[in-house]
């Protein structure tokens, strides 16, 4: 994983929380770990995150509406979401993929495996938006060198 790269944890358990949000920041992740659906919602939708990690039984918004809402609502769709669960039952994976999220991962999570899937989803964005800022400055470049030539 990249250093600093951006990820939000959202899951009520002091003990899941804790134990991925570690895992993480010895990656060299920046990690912000909120323990309520709809804290998680605002925070995703205000600000750049690389990956969310998602638990779906919390208070406030749960995780099915957390991940339709960041994907209806935030440009492009969000950033890649993993949700980790202790209800892994085949309805509730459905129902999260119909959602949105990319991955679904069983609690107990194994890190290594967590840590793979976040660096592997999270190089997908960061790449992505290597390539738009790319394309933005040739964008002003262009218009710049196009007003500069029209001025009288």
């Amino acid at each position: 994983m990249r250093p600093g790269t951006r990820i939000l944890v959202i899951d009520d358990d002091p003990g899941s929380g804790r134990l991925v949000t570690d895992y993480l920041r010895a990656m060299d992740a920046t990690v912000e770990w909120v323990r309520d659906g709809s804290r998680g919602l605002e925070l995703a939708t205000s600000r750049d995150f690389d990956c969310i990690i998602l638990d779906l039984r919390l208070p406030g918004e749960n995780g099915f509406v957390v991940a339709e809402k960041i994907r209806k609502t935030v440009p492009g769709g969000g950033p890649p979401i993993i949700v980790t669960s202790a209800y892994p039952e085949k309805p509730n994976r459905l129902r999260a993929f119909k959602a949105g999220v990319d991955a679904f991962l069983a609690k107990p999570v194994d890190l290594t495996e967590l840590g793979h899937l976040a660096s592997s989803l999270t190089a997908r964005k960061q790449e992505a938006d290597m390539r738009l800022a790319a394309l933005l400055t040739l964008i002003t470049c262009l218009l710049r060198e196009r007003g500069g030539s029209d001025s009288p």
